[in-house]
């Protein structure tokens, strides 16, 4: 995270983004943010005793690897047809409708879109279970299935989950592929590709979303506006007060949907899915991952809640990387997501669903596990 915000900060000072520079005020928020960062990832590094020689005690959680792709490989073939048979029926603006249903999480009316989203979601975090696993760079098979995945969430109109799947799956890449030799760069480099894929395919699909029939806005305002708007719109939010909203933004949609349920509030419906867009003088919607605590608690918000992704995250780091736990090992692919992602918006508390479908992975794998123990104590 040091290393994400001391580029932002480089470039709104050194560098013209089109885009109105923080004050100082809202980079001394920042900087408060981080060293409470740092500090809990100190605290969960010195609390936790490490193992020198990595030693996997976890050969039923990555036994489970394989029977998962097992599983999600016919939900993503199901999908992808079913996904092209409605795109011949509804054109491409098909994946907007997916992008909007995933976004605004829709509870009433017509889901069908929400559960092609969902179930994306499931078969991409059922393949980086996978890649936690495995040596993957040694199987070319392997390699197709990523490849597959990662065009499918292209197809799924989030651009979120594309990144996610990417960026999740570098921490178990490096830790697999380090003795591995120049072959090593084969991911990277497929990564790369299609990450400009990305940002140049997905404007094509959306064009009638993302750009002015006019061209008024170009693709070069289309980077900027994704790379380093979050912390304008941030400074918007500490130099004016607002968007100010009636409820908590730290607490997910869903997890306010279900209070509704129970207790008959409206929280869901304070709640907004979507931020106030913000011109400065690109528009944007998104506000870094300094907004939600600060909104919510005030500064001492953001002390609490980055010392405690601090904390959270290097215990992942820690538990997955130097004790073997796979579980852990594949939670942390998605801290580092979060983490990265920092600049743009809060993904831990904003990208809750996948966290909700990691964790109902992981409660998959356990149930094979207990099924698979079960079967042998029976042989």
């Amino acid at each position: 995270m040091v290393m994400i915000w001391a580029w932002q900060f480089s470039a709104h000072v050194f560098f013209e983004t089109g885009l109105n520079k923080p004050s100082i005020l809202v980079w001394a928020i920042v900087f408060v943010g981080i060293v409470a960062f740092v500090f809990g990832a100190i605290l969960a590094y010195v609390s936790l005793p490490r193992k020198t020689v990595f030693q996997s005690t976890y050969s039923s959680w990555i036994a489970a690897g394989p029977f998962l792709i097992k599983i999600s490989l016919p939900l993503a073939v199901f999908s992808a047809g079913a996904l092209i048979l409605r795109i011949d029926d509804q054109g491409f603006g098909l994946f907007l409708n997916i992008k909007v249903a995933l976004l605004e999480e829709s509870v009433s009316g017509n889901k069908s879109n929400l559960y092609f989203a969902y179930a994306i979601i499931f078969n991409a975090l059922c393949v980086l279970y996978y890649c936690n696993t495995i040596n993957f760079m040694a199987h070319k098979r392997t390699l197709w299935i990523v490849a597959l995945t990662a065009i499918l969430c292209l197809f799924s109109g989030s651009r979120g989950l594309l990144i996610m799947f990417l960026i999740a799956m570098f921490p178990a890449y490096i830790f697999h592929g380090k003795d591995q030799g120049p072959k090593i760069l084969t991911l990277p480099i497929f990564m790369v590709a299609l990450t400009l894929a990305f940002f140049f395919l997905y404007p094509i699909f959306f064009q009638s979303y993302e750009f002015g029939s006019d061209g008024s806005e170009s693709l070069l305002d289309y980077m900027y506006t994704y790379l380093f708007s979050g912390i304008s719109a941030f400074s918007y939010f500490v130099d004016n007060g607002t968007p100010s909203y009636d409820c908590i933004l730290l607490i997910p949609r869903v997890i306010t949907f279900i209070i509704d349920f129970i207790f008959s509030t409206n929280f869901y419906g304070q709640c907004p899915a979507l931020f106030a867009e913000v011109d400065g003088p690109l528009t944007a919607n998104v506000y870094s991952i300094f907004f939600q605590p600060m909104h919510d608690f005030g500064l001492l918000g953001v002390v609490f809640y980055l010392f405690t992704i601090g904390y959270v995250s290097m215990l992942a780091y820690l538990r997955g990387f130097f004790y073997g736990s796979v579980s852990w090992r594949f939670m942390y692919g998605i801290f580092f997501y979060s983490i990265f992602m920092s600049f743009f918006e809060d993904q831990f508390a904003r990208g809750f669903i996948y966290y909700f479908f990691a964790m109902s992975v992981l409660s998959f794998v356990w149930i094979i596990n207990v099924l698979d123990r079960r079967c042998q104590s029976h042989n």
